[in-house]
């Protein structure tokens, strides 16, 4: 009888003690788009590097086609996560929103861009211009913002879902 509950506590034990190889594998799949979100903002020959490239020469033309490209790339991310298969997983659908979230977000700032080229493009007055430049880098400036929120947020969601399927 004792040799019965003793082995029961063990099962018991290391059953919960293992790590789902599901949930392990969609924590991997998330952490893996910050990578390629890294690689289209911050990569050699990424997307941003292209469209920064494009503004300094004064092809704003080939920088707005550089934005788009940067848009389809970021929506790319977010329907790749909307589409993953994450059911049965405990906490990995406030995990999935968070991502959504801060990509979107993330993809928006970028996005935002497309605007400030757009008014380089303008042949409004010096002074139009600075006045719009201005307004327009204080909403950008309320994006980074949202996108700190949304990163906290992301992270804290990640935390709790690698709690909740024991993958520290």
């Amino acid at each position: 009888m004792r040799f019965r509950v003793i082995f029961y506590l063990i099962i018991t034990v290391l059953l919960n003690s293992c790590a789902s190889p599901k949930a392990e594998n969609f924590r991997d799949f998330i952490v893996s788009q910050e990578r390629v979100a890294f690689d289209i903002i911050a990569g050699k020959n990424g997307a941003e590097f292209q469209k920064q490239e494009y503004i300094i020469n004064g092809n704003y033309s080939e920088a707005l086609k550089a934005v788009e490209e940067q848009k389809k790339m970021f929506r790319n991310i977010t329907q790749q996560i909307r589409l993953y298969n994450s059911d049965g997983i405990e906490q990995a659908g406030s995990l999935k929103k968070a991502a959504l979230d801060y990509y979107t977000t993330l993809g928006a700032l970028y996005y935002y861009d497309k605007g400030l080229i757009e008014l380089q493009m303008s042949h409004k007055e010096p002074t139009q211009i600075a006045d719009f430049y201005s307004d327009m880098l204080k909403k950008k400036k309320k994006l980074y913002e949202e996108l700190y929120r949304k990163e906290l947020l992301l992270s804290k969601a990640l935390n709790r879902f690698e709690n909740a399927n024991n993958l520290r």
